[in-house]
C-alpha cells in the first residue's frame, strides 16, 4: 500500500505514508479480504486481536476513521479514507455510498488507462510481428536475387580465368565476360540499395 493522493486539514498530519502498513496489520488484512473498515470509536470498536493497530492509532491520535477498499479486476487495488483526529465522529451509509461510488469511479477510470495501454502494447506487438514476417519474405526473395547475378559473376570469372591461362586468349570474348561481370555486379549492388530503400522507409 503506498499513497496515491492525500488531504489533510490545517493543523493535521497526513494519516497516510509509507510506513503505515506495517502500523495497522489487521486493517491491513480487512482491506485485502474486500472489507470495509468502519471504526466511529476506535479505541472502543477495535477487536482484540487488532492490539498493534489500536497501539498505533491511539499514539498518533487518531479518533474515528473508515476505509472502503475498491476492487479492479477483482482485486482489492486501492482504497478510499477518511480520517477524525479531532474528535469522534461516525459516518452515515450515504456516506460510505458516495465514497464507494467515487472510488468505482478511480476504477473505471483505471480500468479504461489500463486498456489503453495494453492496446498500444498489442499493436506494437503485431506491429513488430509483421515486419519480422515481412523480413523473413525479404530475406528470401533478396537471397533469389542476389544469388542469380552471383552466380553469374563466378561462372564468369572463371571463365575469365580460362581464357587468361590459354597461350594466346581471345580479348573480345574475354571483354564480353567482363562486361557480363560488371553488369551483374551492378544488378547485384541493386538489389541491395532497394533493401536499404525499404528499410528507412520502415524506420519512418
Amino acid at each position: 500500500m503506498q499513497p496515491i493522493a492525500s488531504f489533510a486539514a490545517s493543523g493535521c498530519e497526513p494519516f497516510w505514508s509509507a510506513e503505515l502498513p506495517h502500523s495497522i496489520p489487521w486493517i491491513v488484512s480487512r482491506i485485502a479480504e474486500d472489507e470495509q473498515v468502519v471504526l466511529n470509536l476506535i479505541q472502543e470498536e477495535l477487536p482484540p486481536e487488532a492490539s498493534i493497530d489500536k497501539a498505533y492509532l491511539k499514539s498518533i491520535g487518531l479518533r474515528s476513521m473508515v476505509i472502503i477498499p475498491i476492487q479492479v479486476g477483482g482485486n482489492v487495488e486501492f482504497v478510499i479514507s477518511l480520517s477524525s483526529f479531532r474528535r469522534e465522529r461516525s459516518w452515515p451509509d450515504e456516506l460510505l455510498k458516495r465514497m464507494r461510488l467515487l472510488g468505482e469511479i478511480f476504477a473505471n477510470i483505471l480500468i479504461r488507462k489500463r486498456a489503453t495501454i495494453r492496446a498500444r502494447s498489442l499493436g506494437e506487438e503485431i506491429a513488430h510481428i509483421a515486419r519480422v514476417t515481412t523480413m523473413g519474405e525479404l530475406a528470401g526473395a533478396l537471397a533469389h536475387e542476389i544469388n542469380q547475378p552471383l552466380a553469374a559473376i563466378l561462372s564468369n570469372a572463371q571463365a575469365a580465368r580460362r581464357f587468361m591461362t590459354t597461350g594466346d586468349p581471345d580479348m573480345e570474348e574475354l571483354t564480353e565476360i567482363l562486361k557480363d561481370i560488371a553488369e551483374d555486379t551492378e544488378r547485384a549492388s541493386s538489389v541491395i540499395k532497394n533493401l536499404r530503400r525499404m528499410m528507412k522507409k520502415e524506420e519512418r
